[in-house]
């Protein structure tokens, strides 16, 4: 039964967050190597990732990065009623619940993470900056021009101090903005 519980509680969880990802974010280019910047090459790194909403047929300007934030946060709150829905569950066993309150206290810690680090991008001259922090990666999007490498290894080596995480699970993607 604790078995079956936890089974289906963390396929809910992944799908929720894979799914609201996947629709979202198509790939990562993160193929920068030491070489390339210590030659000083200009080549620039970084995909367009199409917005949720088609802003050229809205008429808008590109709002990808209020309404990835929109819908990240629709995810999250998902997630977490789906969670404390089985933390109060008494018939749930108690093995369950504690996992399910653990998640719940993860989810706050990336959310905490993904703002701080937000926050920093931006401070340093980026004009958006929109992130989803999972257990295997880190995918960063930021509002800009396709980067240069050095610039890219900079925004790299931030995100990873700021989370704790190894670079090479960091997910640089530069989306251009719209006119």
């Amino acid at each position: 039964m604790v078995l079956n519980i936890r089974r289906l509680l963390a396929v809910a969880v992944l799908l929720v967050v894979f799914v609201g990802i996947g629709g979202y974010l198509r790939g990562c280019n993160h193929k920068t190597s030491p070489d390339n910047l210590e030659k000083g090459e200009d080549r620039v790194i970084g995909e367009n990732v199409s917005p949720p909403g088609n802003s050229a047929v809205s008429g808008k300007k590109d709002d990808f990065f209020a309404e990835y934030r929109m819908e990240r946060e629709r995810i999250r709150g998902k997630q977490i009623e789906m969670l404390r829905n089985i933390i109060d569950n008494k018939n749930i066993e108690k093995e369950a619940r504690e996992a399910a309150s653990l998640r719940l206290v993860q989810i706050s810690n990336d959310m905490e993470r993904e703002m701080k680090t937000e926050a920093l991008v931006k401070s340093k001259g980026f004009e958006e900056c929109v992130m989803i922090i999972q257990p295997d990666i880190i995918t960063v999007v930021v509002g800009a021009d396709p980067l240069r490498l050095d610039r890219e290894k900079e925004l790299r080596d931030l995100v990873s101090q700021a989370t704790e995480a190894n670079p090479d699970k960091i997910c640089i993607i530069a989306r251009e903005p719209e006119d």
